[in-house]
């Protein structure tokens, strides 16, 4: 069982991301219809394993109740769309402050497990 989800991980990315960029939404399985105003999109594209799995023993001295944990390093690259007035804009001004220290300590603020590596340059492209 993972303790932090893709899901969670979109949640701590939305709560970063909208009070600079607008409403996110989560892409693939949201089922909605795309919104008419200022919003995001955030699509996992990939989970890159950068770490050797390794096992965390929870020994109560009673082989029925002692556990095993395995904890992981990976990175997730997560694209963001974002669409209406000032697209642009807003999208550099994400890109500006998830590469800054600000985005850095915000983001380990909202939860220690996620940390931003790095954010790739902001692109204009077609839908």
């Amino acid at each position: 069982m993972n303790d932090y989800t893709v899901n969670q991980v979109i949640d701590t990315l939305a709560d970063f991301i909208e009070p600079i960029a607008g409403t996110v939404w989560q892409a693939q399985d949201n089922r909605n219809p795309m919104p008419s105003d200022i919003f995001c999109v955030l699509t996992p594209l990939r989970f890159i394993r950068l770490s050797a799995a390794r096992g965390i023993a929870h020994d109560s001295g009673n082989p029925q109740t002692s556990t095993m944990n395995w904890t992981e390093v990976r990175q997730a690259d997560i694209q963001l769309d974002i669409y209406g007035e000032n697209a642009g804009d807003r999208s550099i001004r994400v890109e500006t402050l998830f590469a800054s220290d600000y985005g850095y300590s915000r983001i380990k603020a909202l939860d220690e497990r996620l940390a931003p590596l790095y954010a790739s340059a902001a692109l204009q492209t077609s839908m």
